[in-house]
């Protein structure tokens, strides 16, 4: 509901720049939105629980995304391809789903079932090669001069000819 507002706002105080924003939200427009809309909460104790020492926050705030192996072990994450490296602990079969996570800072990792798979980026793509064209020869076969279809049609055994082709 109030998510465009603060650009009409920006717009009607003729500010275009960062800066001058950012003093407009400071004299005023920050103190209106929170008379408009804060709420108090119902109990003044903080809820918030502190992270343990085991959880890795590079892991959970990630982006995670599930590719196909392909028959060759590879994959292909956002227009790259990256080779399963066979001295993995754990080697996904052809076919098989492996998660791709990429971090805040860009970093990638490749998991299956859990296990971390070390892999290798092939910067260039193999070329496909084209099959050769199969060529046949053609081999153009006509019948001798005295075959049936060049000679008509004989009825007998005297060879009385009845019709011509």
């Amino acid at each position: 509901m109030y998510q465009d507002r603060l650009v009409k706002e920006l717009k009607l105080a003729g500010i275009c720049d960062i800066d001058a924003a950012n003093d407009f939200l400071r004299k005023g427009y920050e103190a209106d939105l929170n008379r408009r809309f804060c709420v108090a909460p119902m109990e003044e104790e903080d809820a918030h629980r502190p992270v343990s020492k085991e959880v890795r926050l590079r892991d959970v705030f990630c982006v995670e995304e599930n590719r196909r192996v392909n028959n060759d072990w590879t994959i292909q994450y956002q227009g790259r391809l990256f080779q399963i490296r066979k001295d993995n602990k754990v080697c996904p079969p052809a076919g098989q789903k492996v998660v791709v996570r990429k971090d805040l800072e860009g970093r990638l990792t490749l998991q299956y079932k859990g296990e971390k798979i070390f892999y290798d980026v092939i910067e260039d793509r193999p070329k496909r090669l084209e099959p050769e064209p199969i060529r046949k020869s053609r081999v153009i076969r006509r019948p001798a001069s005295n075959h049936p279809w060049k000679t008509g049609y004989f009825m007998g055994t005297k060879g009385t000819k009845v019709a011509t082709v």
